[in-house]
């Protein structure tokens, strides 16, 4: 969630100081940064949740798409990972669907392109068919 607040606060100053390519340019820099952050020695996240945040940035029609992809594409397959590389793919396109500035589409489009990079090892295991299930726990 964190991750999410900080993307949004820096697109929302992105776009206020600049515009939308300021915005664009700010949700970039974010996925590039979480990914790879500094002070972890370049070793972050899988760009999952700031891409979430870049969904919304675009629009809450793009952010209900990816989540209905996502949640739909974990629950069919029970893999979180196809889940997320799917959503992912499908941000670019939706932002296009629902008539994104072209920076923000070209923004879009490399936070997929970093989504699909950043996960090409459960992508290797998708493959060879040893990627784990999710297992949602159970409670009494």
């Amino acid at each position: 969630l964190l991750d999410m607040l900080k993307t949004v606060a820096a697109m929302l100053l992105g776009e206020y100081f600049m515009g939308g390519a300021g915005k664009a340019v700010a949700g970039a820099f974010c996925i590039i940064g979480h990914c790879f952050p500094l002070y972890f020695g370049f070793r972050g996240g899988k760009g999952v949740s700031v891409g979430a945040a870049l969904g919304l940035m675009t629009g809450l029609p793009v952010l209900g798409i990816i989540m209905a992809v996502f949640f739909t594409t974990a629950a069919i397959s029970r893999k979180v990972s196809l889940g997320s590389v799917t959503a992912a793919v499908s941000l670019p396109l939706a932002s296009w669907l629902t008539l994104a500035g072209e920076e923000i589409i070209m923004m879009n489009v490399f936070s997929a392109a970093l989504v699909v990079f950043m996960h090409r090892g459960n992508i290797s295991r998708l493959i060879k068919g040893t990627e784990p299930d999710f297992h949602p726990k159970k409670t009494d």
